[in-house]
């Protein structure tokens, strides 16, 4: 279906759900809102994974900046920049007084809301699976 199309019956079910049903039957009613989340599940599914691969892409500088932060090199370079010691022109993003802490933390919610979220995922074939 051509998204045109999909927009224009999108327009229509959100008018009058009734007047779609009786053009397009019960089960074309169904299709046409199980499409729609389709499109969405699918459009967020490819969303999320792109943002993984640019986790995994980044993954080692997890912990190389994590180490930076507990080596105590960070306060170093924090006290070295507030007494001027550091060249202005340095971007010295790393240094804010809590951004690098909370990106670190940040990304132990988001590994937290990962599992849980894999957890939570159980299909039907799953269970038939377990119990056998």
């Amino acid at each position: 279906m051509e998204n045109s199309n999909f927009s224009e019956l999108a327009s229509l079910l959100e008018k009058d759900v009734e007047a779609f049903k009786a053009r397009y039957s019960e089960a074309g009613y169904r299709v046409f809102i199980n499409s729609q989340k389709f499109r969405s599940l699918r459009d967020a599914v490819s969303g999320a994974q792109e943002a993984l691969d640019r986790l995994l892409e980044e993954f080692d500088n997890i912990g190389e900046l994590d180490d930076y932060l507990a080596s105590g090199a960070w306060q170093a370079d924090f006290e070295a920049d507030e007494s001027g010691s550091l060249d202005p022109a340095l971007p010295k993003d790393v240094l804010s007084e809590d951004g690098l802490y909370n990106l670190l933390e940040d990304i132990h919610q988001l590994r937290d809301d990962m599992a849980g979220f894999a957890r939570s995922i159980v299909y039907p074939s799953d269970e038939n699976e377990q119990s056998q």
